[in-house]
């Protein structure tokens, strides 16, 4: 087979702000496209201040942080059409899925009652002032962010095992469960968490920011909870690669036996060189919005697909270029 050499270029969106994407090498988020001309005037001081005093959250957690409803009207509504639907065209339209699929597998039209089941069955902890912790908060699964970039720690709870085992013992770990997944794991699954040594399993309605405030170290597989916690100046890690690891106190580490000297390392909180690598993710990032239709439908406004084109457009023309002159 001839080797073309072609690149690969991944579109993903920054996460901060959430209006932004950047084109990133290979399959990962690590190392992004650098761009040789600055592409917005934004201020880098005034989004930090965003999210670290006014409390302002990525784009996603907005659309999907609803505590699901049994009486949710526009569900209720929905079912019925859903399962009709399936029943009719699931022999014929080989896009449909099965009344199983849906209830049993995707489970969707079953939240509510798993959200008010697992509240009631349960017992989530709040966090004790004072008390020393790390903060792990769980990826909603199955999803791209913990089964591609972190396939390696994809098994949440075996890598909470390991991070309590490397965990000095006058620290607490603090488990939160993602505000978008309520519902979606099965009561056994946060039960086992429970019984993890040294573990507390903190209520998913309190607010994150403040958990990262009050934390020594914030730990991630791959989530934006590493970004933000790095904003407010707070140590934090990633056990993937991320772009975000140019930030002051925002480390990669391979495995939970680092724990133990990240900690032990002074905490030096630089506001201007977090700043200035702040500067730097936005310089090789695009104005646009990447997502789909249903969960943002401003993606597909005449506006954002101008700016998104726009940009995949000048990458061509660049790589074109460079092809060129070599």
């Amino acid at each position: 087979m001839q080797n073309t050499r072609c690149e690969f270029k991944k579109p993903h969106t920054i996460r901060i702000p959430s209006n932004r994407f950047a084109f990133f090498d290979g399959y990962l988020e690590e190392e992004t496209y650098k761009n040789k001309i600055l592409n917005s005037e934004l201020s880098p001081e005034e989004i930090i201040q965003e999210v670290t005093e006014r409390n302002k959250k990525p784009a996603y957690f907005y659309t999907n942080n609803k505590t699901p409803k049994i009486l949710d009207k526009k569900l209720l509504k929905t079912i019925p059409k859903k399962l009709i639907s399936a029943i009719k065209e699931q022999n014929s339209n080989a896009a449909e899925k099965s009344i199983f699929h849906h209830l049993f597998i995707e489970k969707k039209y079953l939240f509510p009652i798993r959200a008010n089941r697992l509240y009631s069955n349960i017992r989530f902890e709040n966090p004790v002032p004072g008390e020393k912790n790390i903060l792990f908060t769980l990826h909603k699964q199955p999803e791209a962010s913990i089964d591609v970039l972190g396939t390696e720690h994809s098994d949440q709870i075996d890598l909470i095992r390991k991070i309590s085992i490397n965990t000095p013992s006058q620290y607490k770990i603090y488990v939160k469960e993602h505000s978008n997944a309520i519902g979606d794991r099965p009561l056994s699954y946060l039960k086992s968490i429970k019984k993890i040594p040294n573990v507390r399993l903190i209520n998913p309605s309190h607010d994150s920011h403040e958990l990262i405030k009050n934390s020594s170290l914030v730990i991630t597989i791959s989530g934006t909870i590493a970004f933000e916690a790095a904003l407010f100046g707070i140590k934090s890690a990633t056990l993937s690669p991320m772009f975000f690891n140019i930030l002051p106190l925002c480390t990669y580490i391979r495995n939970p036996s680092d724990i133990p000297q990240l900690l032990s390392e002074p905490s030096i909180y630089s506001p201007d060189l977090t700043k200035i690598a702040f500067r730097q993710i936005i310089k090789d990032s695009y104005q646009g919005i990447i997502s789909d239709p249903i969960s943002d439908p401003d993606c597909i406004s005449e506006k954002n697909i101008s700016l998104v084109s726009d940009a995949f457009e000048r990458l061509i023309n660049e790589k074109k270029e460079a092809t060129h002159n070599m």
